[in-house]
């Protein structure tokens, strides 16, 4: 990951910078991706640059949309397991006292052995900081930080960020694997999507069929205290029988 701007880059993103790295330094488990190195004072004028492990298999997004010749189509014993292995990531990044704060397929990578690693940290959150910032509503709605279509109610409104704020997210991502749409494609406003999410209290369509989409119903619901923990979706039955790798 290399940090690129016009002229010089200013201190409060190399300091941003130097929290991503060190928040990557402190995560070690097989379902987060690697930090290898860090350089914050390159040669010759080069940008911060973060060093990663590499994910041969692309990104989940790649390998949903067909976007790239190196993500061949994933079955659907492949979709449940990034899906289990995803929550096994965001369980350790929660554990660390974190809050990813924009998961999505494209954050999601893949290894050559099909293996996901949770990716791009850059906007995670510590719990502290989350539950005891506070953004006025215009700057919420207007400028809040994540990626709008897989924001939760809390990340556009004046609401504490807890590990329910990545649940809501991963209800979606799971939704969107399950049927193949990106979430709100159909919609191309902020603040229409903000509109929609949090005073309407809508959500994508359609769902995914059975028990399995009400787990996605469960993991979105609009206040963070009806969604379940992501250990309590990682245990979901529906989920993990549909895992269970086929019989050859």
């Amino acid at each position: 990951k290399v940090l690129r701007t016009e002229g010089a880059v200013p201190p409060e993103v190399v300091a941003e910078f130097r929290r991503e790295a060190a928040m990557l330094a402190a995560l070690h488990h097989p379902n987060i991706i690697a930090l290898l190195g860090v350089c914050f004072e390159p040669e010759q004028g080069e940008p911060p640059q973060l060093v990663t492990e590499y994910a041969s298999g692309g990104s989940l997004e790649e390998a949903l949309y067909q976007t790239s010749k190196r993500c061949p189509p994933l079955t659907g014993f492949q979709r449940r397991r990034v899906a289990l292995e995803t929550i096994a990531g965001l369980v350790h990044i929660h554990s660390k006292g974190l809050v990813h704060c924009d998961l999505k397929p494209a954050n999601v990578l893949l290894a050559e052995d099909g293996s996901a690693k949770v990716a791009d940290v850059g906007l995670a959150r510590t719990l502290h900081y989350a539950q005891h910032t506070r953004l006025t509503a215009y700057m919420t709605r207007a400028t809040a930080a994540g990626t709008p279509v897989y924001m939760a109610p809390e990340q556009w409104e004046e609401h504490e960020l807890t590990a329910k704020t990545d649940v809501y997210a991963f209800g979606l991502m799971l939704n969107e694997m399950q049927t193949g749409l990106q979430p709100w494609r159909d919609v191309g406003n902020p603040l229409t999507l903000c509109r929609k999410v949090v005073d309407r209290e809508e959500r994508p369509t359609p769902v995914a069929p059975g028990r399995l989409g009400t787990l996605v119903t469960r993991c979105w619901a609009p206040a963070a205290a009806d969604r379940p923990a992501m250990d309590d979706v990682r245990r979901a039955r529906r989920l993990r029988r549909s895992a269970r790798r086929p019989h050859v």
